[in-house]
This record gives C-alpha cells, structure tokens and sequence, in this order.
C-alpha cells in the first residue's frame, strides 16, 4: 500500500481513500488504528483526555506495556490530520484477504452511533486495532502482538491471584487447557479448578482466550531449562487439541501443561499461592 505522507492529506487522499477503509497510523512498534468515515474525518478508540492513543514517544511494546495502565477509553470522531500528527499513516485494509468487509454505509453508520461510548480496554485483546478490525469485519484481530511473540512462547494471562496460561502456536493462536464447559476466556477459573478432575486441551485465537485481561510472553523458565524446539512444541500441542486430560488445580493445572510442552518439566510456581 501507498503511504500518504502528512502534506498529501488533501483531495488527493479523499479521492483515493473510501469510507469503511482502515486507516495505519505509524507510530513505531506499536501503530494506531482509525475508520476513515469520509470528507477527512476518522473514527478511532483514543485515552480520554488526549488526542492520541500513543504518546510519540514510546518507541517499544515494553514501554507501551508499561505505560498502558488504563481499562477504558472512549469512541472519537476527529479530522485526520489531528489524530495523524506528524506522523506517516497509510491505507490498510489488512484482511480484506481473509474476511469479506461489510457493507462501507453500515461501517460508518455503526462507528458514528460509538461515537462518545466509553469502551472497556486491553492493549492485548481490546486495542484501537480490534476496534477497526471488528467495524470492517465484524471480527476484532489484532496483528501487532504476533511480530513479537514466536511460537513456543509461553503466554500467561493474569487473571488476578491464579494466572491462566497458553502455548503460543502462531498466527495469533494458542493451545490451552481448559474445564469442559466454560467459555475460552474464563478458563480456568479458581472455583472451577478446584472441583474439576478434567481439561480439555482447546485451540483458540489469543483474543478470545484473554478476554478483557492483559497478558504477557513469560518463558519463566528458560534460565532453569532449555527449551525444546519450537517445531516439536507447535507439533505437540497442535497433537493434543480436542483431548481430555486429568486435571488438578494443583499438579496438573494449565500451568503445568505448557511448562511440560516448552520444557518437556511439568512445573508450576503459583501452586504454592492456593
């Protein structure tokens, strides 16, 4: 795709530029995300109070992370040029490949009826870029988060005192166990662990299985251990999808499970917490 350069945001970008097409702001790692809705005006999920989701100045995910302490923020409608900034942007329709966009008239009818909302927020599952990709789509995916986390990794989603943890297998996918009968993004729940004495092993996108919690890439135990092959690992996991496994909360939890796949040592360090 062509990028428009800050001085070209005039008739020539409007006459290229369709309402319904997602909008790359460059921003170094992590780039910012809008709906262009026509006649130079966006729609985008930004920190109330700014102008911006992404202060120019962070130029990595560890700072983004560290930065991105907030649970909300609300649905603005603004003329390019104010959220774009000094910044390069281009036309990025990133999946017009995988899913068929919805009709341009209700993607800008539905982002301006958001327009004011205050959104629930997770930099991991309910970013700027899933608000975009769920309004041209009606699917929220994120890309950003895969060019930085390779298969094998251990993710673990912090879900409060007990942690829930997955195996990375790409393309934003994850194996992860999980109690028969509960959504993806709530396993597993404490209460649940406690009286159940099975799991199943399920693949899922990230998003679904981190909900509205945030999560890291935690290899915690690559200074004791050293990691099997990344290959092997994906193969394993993708093996096991669909089985049933005895669970305990204690000695065979999801924790176990991936420690077991990335280190071939089934090891949990948030047992001693229950």
């Amino acid at each position: 795709m062509k990028i428009h350069l800050l001085h070209l945001r005039g008739s020539k970008f409007a006459k290229t530029t369709k309402p319904g097409d997602l909008i790359e702001i460059l921003r170094g790692t992590y780039n910012h995300w809008a709906i262009y809705i026509g006649e130079n005006e966006v729609v985008h999920l930004c920190v109330p109070g700014r102008f911006h989701l992404l202060p120019l100045t962070w130029k990595t995910i560890d700072d983004f992370l560290s930065a991105a302490c907030f649970d909300f923020t609300e649905v603005r409608r603004a003329k390019l040029s104010e959220v774009v900034g000094y910044d390069r942007f281009k036309v990025n329709n990133l999946l017009d490949d995988k899913y068929e966009p919805r009709d341009p008239d209700i993607i800008v009818k539905d982002a301006l009826a958001m327009v004011g909302m205050e959104l629930p927020y997770s930099v991991t599952s309910r970013n700027c870029e899933h608000f975009v990709t769920n309004l041209r789509y009606d699917r929220p995916e994120s890309r950003q988060f895969a060019e930085t986390t390779k298969p094998g990794d251990l993710i673990e989603i912090l879900r409060g005192t007990y942690n829930h943890w997955a195996i990375y297998i790409g393309e934003n996918e994850v194996v992860h166990l999980c109690v028969p009968g509960q959504d993806s993004n709530s396993c597993v729940s404490v209460l649940a662990g406690l009286t159940a004495d099975k799991a199943e092993v399920r693949r899922a996108k990230l998003s679904e299985v981190v909900g509205y919690d945030r999560f890291k890439v935690n290899n915690l135990l690559d200074d004791k251990y050293e990691p099997r092959d990344p290959d092997i690992i994906v193969k394993d996991a993708l093996a096991m999808v669909g089985m049933e496994l005895p669970y305990s909360v204690t000695s065979r939890n999801c924790e176990h499970f991936v420690t077991n796949l990335r280190y071939d040592r089934p090891e949990s360090r948030q047992v001693g917490i229950l």
